[in-house]
């Protein structure tokens, strides 16, 4: 390919992964034990473990050097680094593209999650609310306007409860219980304007009740419990979890994956481990894990 199509046109994204895809291919059999290139349509990231010698730069010149080939370029000021380095004193890192230094960041919005380098979800958390909390204005607009309960409900989900739970899959586990609570606080107010009462902390689950509407922790929980459902059921992705316990003998209450045991607890908190635990909760509970539809081999 040499040019480009109309954008919007069907054949605009197939032509394009066709183009790059080789360059991703090229670039992941550098190193595949320290570094992993991701792509997602035009956008291009490198996760590196840096055991020695970084190779991002030599990753990035022979990026720049391919898609040079194309009669284009990697955007240079649209580039930026990560670095997660926990030790007392890090050391400097210098990341080149085409002789531009690369500026070192803190924080850094990756397909919509905020990651920063203390990888931790305060920054994330901070975006959601605020952003969130901005969209509440709308609703009490709509409501002066005579929209009913129903109605509001519905712009509720759709406008506001959809900042806060946009690939909560990711960040959901990892959250601590002041993240957690910044994130509920949002959903009183909106509750309060819905249905003209005053909601507090102490009648928050009896107005729960009344909208039909659960904790934004336990759509969370119930989002990672329908992904690993969706996982085990994907040829593709099913290495992601584990294999199935081996148990040869009775028991009353079995999992139905081996518990995932870690010393790392940011590890333990992330979406996997988590997802593991609640798919095993969910099998105790019910020997059936919701949205898996082949589970006559789990008895």
């Amino acid at each position: 390919m040499t040019r480009g199509l109309p954008q919007g046109t069907l054949l605009g994204p197939v032509c394009f992964v066709v183009t790059f895809d080789p360059i991703l291919k090229r670039l992941s059999v550098m190193d595949p034990l320290n570094s992993r290139v991701y792509g997602f349509v035009d956008d291009l990231s490198n996760l590196e473990i840096v055991r020695g010698d970084s190779i991002t730069t030599s990753i990035l010149q022979i990026a720049s050097h391919a898609i040079k080939e194309m009669d284009m370029r990697l955007n240079a000021k649209k580039t930026l680094a990560l670095v997660v380095d926990t030790r007392r004193k890090p050391e400097k890192c210098e990341i080149l593209l085409d002789s531009i230094n690369i500026p070192i960041i803190k924080s850094v919005k990756l397909l919509g999650v905020f990651i920063n380098s203390k990888l931790n979800w305060d920054d994330h958390v901070s975006c959601i609310t605020c952003k969130a909390a901005s969209r509440l204005n709308y609703l009490r607009k709509i409501k002066s306007l005579g929209f009913t309960k129903e109605e509001l409900l519905v712009a509720y989900s759709s406008f506001v409860r959809s900042v806060l739970e946009f690939n909560s899959t990711v960040w959901g586990p990892g959250l601590t219980m002041d993240q957690n609570d910044s994130i509920e606080r949002i959903q009183r107010p909106a509750m309060s304007s819905i249905l003209n009462v005053k909601v507090t902390e102490k009648n928050y689950q009896e107005h729960l009740l009344i909208l039909r509407l659960d904790t934004l922790k336990t759509r969370r929980e119930e989002a990672l419990s329908r992904m690993g459902a969706s996982i085990l059921q994907n040829p593709r992705l099913r290495n992601m979890l584990p294999d199935f316990a081996n148990v040869t003998h009775s028991l009353r209450h079995r999992n139905l994956f081996p518990p995932i045991t870690t010393t790392r607890k940011r590890y333990q908190n992330s979406s996997i481990p988590a997802m593991v635990n609640l798919i095993n909760s969910e099998f105790r509970q019910k020997k059936i894990i919701s949205g898996y539809s082949t589970c006559a081999h789990f008895y």
